[in-house]
């Protein structure tokens, strides 16, 4: 895209970086580096790369040093794809502090001869924290390849994975399956590619590894599939057709759902996503004037407030392209932080802070809350809201210097109050029988600890032992919550039972009923099986008449339920006519 007062003027491939006060230091179309003047860098000219490419080029910090960047770039289908995947390193300590180019320029990259890769270019933060994935996809197969960035440097040899479609150059037929997105999730769990003529597939990434596995088809039939963001919540991917102007959203939690229509802005107006550090995530729309934004991506549906024209662009126009940066930061990168719980529970006073906060900061806080009234704002760090009930808060916080404004987001989910119940609340086990108490109420992802050293779930088989039950229930955000029920231990069973083991309804008005001597009949539910194991009869509330009216004669078992006492007597008797 081209940006007002710089030399950038791409139609899809940008990158910019900044460094830990959002104060800009270099930026490229993946052909040239320009520092924070404007100006081209002395050895700003690369080798390969190409204003076409969907992600043509990416800046992604050294992790070795605060001063260096990897600057990676992809060639575009337009080129058929010639020049490979190529890496330069950018040093903003040379040229007097406005950075240079070091040797080798768009050093080529090749894991295998010939090796040609497609336009998707992303990286995605390890899961040590101290790295960076490097992902790309060889064209014309279903290889992903990820090359580790670390402190001690680049390694050239990457990682293999094959998995998924095959991303084909079919430029020839103007259909081309090689300008592919890849992007991950927050959490670097989850990789995305949109695949023209394929649509968007989701799979597994591995951080620690690189592997990549478990291909899903997205269940959305897109012609030209392009932008594809996350939430930072990792809830919720957005997708974009160029084709027909459309955004969509769809939520990972329920891979059953179709994606939502969240807007439709006519055939080429919505290109590329990317999320911001303030959460939202910015929309290029093309030959408009203004970014779209999408306000609280976390949230379902329309409640994620798209807003097309939210960033204005000046004079310039916008194109496909936005500034590709990695999944996440390294912790080391990342500058200021906000610092909260993710949950808290119902009622609970929540404790905000930044770290680190330089001298002569001033912070400005807005917890999300406008009903809270003046109690919605705070100055200064830390500082302290409480939340009046349930649901998700955007939480903002300005950090303002004489020399820089940085803006931060975090998203704090309070909990409802839960209402735990055991059932059954209070109920007799008789000797030689068993009663499981089962647990309601409690929020998904709590844990449970039980009086008496039960195991850790949400229900207790008894077997013996008079005595109250109490689970202890502690929440996702480590609200605790306790749940008892009383059981008793009496003998159950009469002390004479005379339960038949035949009966003879042969119309003599002897032994013509199944009856139950020594037990008070409409106390137990009685259950009648054939030989074959089928239910052939049920009552409720047993009364004495079965007499296995329209059955052959033959064996029959038999089953007894005291829902009052949970005793269980069971047998088998003959019919004989």
């Amino acid at each position: 895209m081209p940006v007002a007062g710089s030399a950038l003027n791409s139609f899809e491939a940008c990158a910019s970086a900044a460094d830990s006060t959002g104060q800009l230091t270099c930026y490229t179309d993946g052909q040239r580096v320009w520092n924070r003047l404007n100006q081209l860098m002395p050895n700003g000219q690369l080798q390969g790369g190409d204003l076409s490419a969907a992600q043509g080029t990416l800046l992604v910090p050294d992790p070795g040093s605060a001063a260096r960047y990897y600057l990676f770039s992809v060639d575009a289908v337009e080129n058929n794809l010639a020049a490979g995947f190529r890496y330069s390193v950018v040093d903003m300590r040379l040229n007097n502090g406005l950075g240079d180019v070091l040797l080798p320029h768009s050093q080529r990259l090749t894991p295998i001869p010939n090796f040609q890769c497609t336009e998707g270019l992303t990286a995605v933060c390890d899961r040590s924290q101290t790295g960076y994935w490097i992902v790309v996809h060889r064209v014309n197969t279903s290889d992903f390849y990820a090359y580790h960035l670390q402190a001690s440097g680049f390694a050239a040899v990457p990682t293999l994975s094959t998995t998924g479609s095959i991303h084909s150059n079919n430029f020839t037929t103007r259909q081309p399956a090689a300008n592919v997105l890849l992007r991950a999730s927050p959490n670097g769990r989850i990789l995305a590619a949109g695949v023209p003529g394929e649509g968007f597939e989701l799979f597994d990434f591995d951080n620690a590894t690189s592997q990549v596995s478990n291909p899903r088809r997205l269940p959305l039939a897109l012609i030209v599939p392009y932008g594809v963001e996350f939430s930072d919540d990792n809830t919720k991917i957005y997708l974009s057709d160029i084709s027909r102007g459309t955004l969509y959203q769809y939520d990972l939690a329920a891979p059953a759902a179709l994606p939502m229509l969240i807007a439709d802005q006519g055939s080429g107006n919505i290109g590329g996503l990317q999320r911001g550090t303030d959460g939202r995530i910015y929309v290029a729309r093309a030959n408009a004037m203004a970014l779209g934004v999408i306000i609280n991506p976390n949230l379902p549906g329309t409640a994620c407030n798209y807003q097309p024209a939210a960033v204005s662009l000046g004079a310039v126009r916008g194109y496909l392209g936005l500034p590709n940066f990695p999944n996440a930061w390294l912790r080391s990168r990342r500058g200021p932080q906000l610092l909260s719980p993710a949950a808290v529970c119902a009622g609970g006073l929540v404790t905000f802070g930044v770290s680190p906060m330089a001298v002569g900061t001033a912070a400005t806080w807005n917890f999300g809350e406008p009903a809270s009234g003046p109690a919605n704002v705070a100055q200064g760090s830390p500082v302290q809201h409480r939340y009046a009930g349930p649901g998700t808060y955007r939480v903002q916080l300005i950090l303002r210097t004489d020399s820089s404004t940085v803006g931060l987001v975090r998203t704090v989910t309070v909990e409802p109050p839960v209402a735990l119940r055991l059932l059954p609340l209070d109920t007799v086990l008789c000797s030689g029988s068993s009663l499981t108490l089962r647990l309601s109420g409690y929020l998904p992802g709590s844990t449970f600890a039980w009086s008496d050293g039960g195991p850790a779930l949400p229900e207790r088989l008894i077997r013996t032992g008079a005595g109250r039950y109490t689970v202890r229930v502690i929440s996702p955000a480590g609200c605790e919550t306790t749940a008892s029920a009383t059981v008793a231990i009496r003998t159950c069973a009469p002390t004479t039972v005379n339960i038949p083991n035949i009966i003879t309804p042969n119309g003599d008005n002897q032994n013509q009923t199944f009856i139950l001597k020594g037990l008070n009949p409409s106390d137990w539910q009685l259950h009648v099986y054939n030989r074959w194991g089928r239910e052939i009869y049920q009552q409720e509330k047993y009364d004495n008449t079965w007499s296995a009216q329209g059955q052959p004669d033959g064996a029959y078992y038999y089953l007894l339920t005291n829902a009052t006492t949970n005793q269980k007597l069971k047998g088998w008797l003959e019919v004989r006519r």
